[in-house]
């Protein structure tokens, strides 16, 4: 279905002033996917969310809108509906060096502490697994194993997670 509305894109744009909505589409196409790839990294529990994700979203709407309501559209509506469906997880992709300064940061320290603090917190068990010396959390433990690597998944992505939507703005 991507390859109909770009195809539609590509005829109510081509020779026209609106051209760039297209150029930015096969732009975007290209680049989105690669952002979207690190998604899995910091939220590797979640769903897919990455390419295949944003195509299924536009191929649901097309289901629920209709071939025919879809063609009527103009460019900027399908433009729209593409670019929407590609950038929404924008947010949830966070590149090393975001992670490394978050692992830094007093907000990380303080988010950990919070969590030690409340033994009902559904992250408890995961944020006990650390300690802060130095203004730097570090393990307990000396060791590392399948708890310590699910304890760091699980209390990055929720730490992220809060920022999921001012990271797409």
């Amino acid at each position: 279905m991507i390859h109909k509305l770009e195809k539609i894109l590509f005829e109510k744009t081509k020779d026209s002033q609106s051209d760039i909505l297209y150029t930015q589409w096969i732009y975007d196409k290209k680049l989105v996917p690669r952002a979207l790839s690190l998604i899995a990294g910091i939220f590797p529990h979640y769903s897919m969310h990455d390419q295949s994700h944003s195509e299924t979203i536009i191929n649901n709407i097309v289901r629920i809108v209709g071939e025919d309501v879809i063609e009527k559209f103009t460019a900027i509506d399908i433009w729209l509906l593409l670019t929407s469906a590609y950038y929404h997880d924008i947010g949830m992709a966070i590149p090393a060096d975001r992670i490394e300064e978050a692992l830094k940061s007093k907000d990380f320290l303080s988010y950990i502490s919070d969590i030690q603090s409340d033994l009902s917190h559904p992250l408890y068990l995961y944020a006990s697994h650390f300690k802060e010396e130095h203004r730097q959390l570090v393990l307990k433990d000396s060791s590392f194993n399948i708890n310590i690597y699910d304890s760091v998944k699980f209390l990055l992505a929720d730490y992220f997670r809060r920022f999921h939507a001012d990271r797409n703005k």
